[in-house]
């Protein structure tokens, strides 16, 4: 699942994060139990010692209270941008996933904001450059 490929590379960023900025807190919306277990595993097996709240609460409140947002592609996305939060976007897939859609996507983008723009108006970092080293440089020169 989308959260199984991208709760490593997003953890590691808020450990990197909170070596920066101690004060940062880390808002995680989730949107069922299920998908809260499976964030609550890779916390406990990644980073106990950070202190992520996590909110069952609607995307749009955690944007709007957020002074940088880290996310997947999609409508997230876009949402941040009409609400004008800052946002770095990261994304993996298998590696058959990404292999057909190098091939069948004939977009240079995966978020919608830049989509739409045919422009990079949200940087993305996508399989191979989603790493938390790319992530932190980012959300950090976001968050300065």
């Amino acid at each position: 699942s989308e959260l199984k490929m991208l709760s490593e590379p997003f953890i590691e960023t808020c450990k990197l994060l909170h070596k920066k900025f101690p004060e940062l807190g880390f808002v995680v919306a989730l949107v069922n139990q299920k998908r809260r277990e499976q964030f609550e595993q890779a916390w406990k097996e990644l980073a106990p010692e950070l202190d992520f709240k996590l909110v069952d609460d609607t995307a749009r409140n955690v944007i709007t209270a957020s002074d940088a947002v880290m996310l997947a592609s999609g409508t997230v996305a876009l949402e941040c941008m009409l609400l004008k939060r800052p946002m770095v976007v990261g994304y993996r897939v298998n590696a058959f996933t990404a292999f057909l859609a190098k091939r069948l996507l004939k977009t240079k983008y995966v978020s919608l904001p830049n989509i739409l723009a045919d422009d990079e108006l949200v940087k993305e970092y996508l399989q191979d450059e989603c790493t938390p080293d790319n992530l932190f440089t980012e959300v950090s020169r976001l968050l300065e």
